[in-house]
């Protein structure tokens, strides 16, 4: 069995692991062990705040219980207040005044814009390889929409998803070499690892006009708006959850940005809470439920439970509660989980 739980400093080396294998574009993943150890104290700071209004970072891992080895991570940046403006391009279409001569019917431009900040986001997300089966990709995934419906306090009622891009196997990015060498001349990696040390960067790199997208090669503009071959699992999950692309992408490697209302994303809205009357030693038959405690030290995994006819109890086995850290009394979240098997990472 597995479980989704808060990082911990003693995760270090496993979430190193993640951060160079993930491969090129995964920005909320760096390759320095200093931002990564960053992370994980900003973390493990968010977990056990007081202030639910400040600025927090939750990282979580995915746990095999048997070996405790990590298998996976994702996390949710609040971004509540005090952080960064987010600089994009929004993909528009122009109408070309008829003339007398053949012209397009309509034109795309990316247009350079700057966004207050006003959502929280998630990302984060990788698995091993041999973790990417058994649905554990989507316990990973959709375990932070039921932390999100627990601690609606901590984050802001939009929640975006900003995807990774299409990147080259030889970590090149068609769109990064067709528009932002012309600014910075820097390779897609270097510039990822530049941004990654210093996100102050990016205003001072992004073009200040726009630019035409039928100027561009075309292995460019087949980027804009498209996601890395890994991140295509994830896109339909966030999609199906309720997520719609915005018209954005980003600036590095156009990949398409995602939000829609907490609120509305589905496992927040489906999801019930209940109050574990009893838990037994006899297996449980039924289906799988994705669940969660209620507790700031938060536990997800998947497991069967027995609803009671009061529609406000239930029943547990005595493993899956010890794995949500609950006893009789204690309140749960669970939710039916959609059917997509695998996951791979944003």
């Amino acid at each position: 069995m597995t479980v989704i739980r808060p990082i911990r400093e003693s995760d270090f080396h496993a979430f190193q692991k993640f951060a160079m294998t993930a491969g090129a574009g995964v920005t909320s993943l760096p390759r320095d062990p200093a931002l990564l150890k960053e992370k994980i104290r900003r973390s493990i700071a968010s977990f056990h705040t007081q202030d639910p209004h400040r600025e927090g970072l939750y990282v979580f891992v995915l746990e095999d219980i048997a070996t405790g080895e990590l298998g996976g991570t994702c996390a949710i940046d609040a971004k509540t207040q005090g952080s960064e403006d987010g600089y994009l391009f929004r993909v528009e279409e122009l109408l070309p005044t008829r003339l007398n001569f053949p012209t397009p019917k309509h034109m795309r431009i990316l247009q350079p814009i700057q966004l207050k900040n006003y959502a929280s986001e998630i990302g984060g997300l990788y698995l091993l390889p041999k973790y990417r089966s058994g649905g554990l990709g989507r316990l990973l995934s959709l375990s932070r929409f039921l932390f999100i419906a627990t601690f609606r306090e901590r984050l802001h009622p939009i929640i975006i998803a900003e995807m990774r891009g299409r990147i080259a196997k030889n970590g090149h990015s068609p769109f990064w070499d067709a528009v932002g060498r012309h600014f910075v001349d820097l390779p897609f990696n270097r510039i990822l690892a530049e941004v990654a040390h210093d996100h102050s960067l990016i205003p001072k790199i992004m073009p200040q006009f726009p630019i035409y997208v039928s100027m561009m090669p075309l292995a460019a503009q087949r980027c804009i708006g498209k996601t890395h071959k890994n991140t295509a699992a994830a896109l339909s999950m966030l999609m199906a959850e309720g997520f719609q692309p915005t018209g954005e992408v980003d600036i590095l490697a156009a990949g398409p940005r995602l939000a829609t209302p907490a609120s509305q994303i589905r496992t927040v809205a489906e999801s019930r809470v209940a109050v574990v009357a009893s838990i037994q030693s006899q297996p449980i038959t039924g289906p799988s439920y994705l669940m969660s405690n209620e507790n700031i030290n938060f536990r997800c995994t998947y497991g069967t439970l027995i609803q009671h006819p009061d529609g406000t109890t239930i029943t547990l086995h005595r493993d899956t509660a010890a794995i949500l850290h609950v006893h009789e009394g204690d309140p749960i979240r669970y939710v039916v989980p959609p059917t997509r098997q695998h996951l791979q990472g944003t």
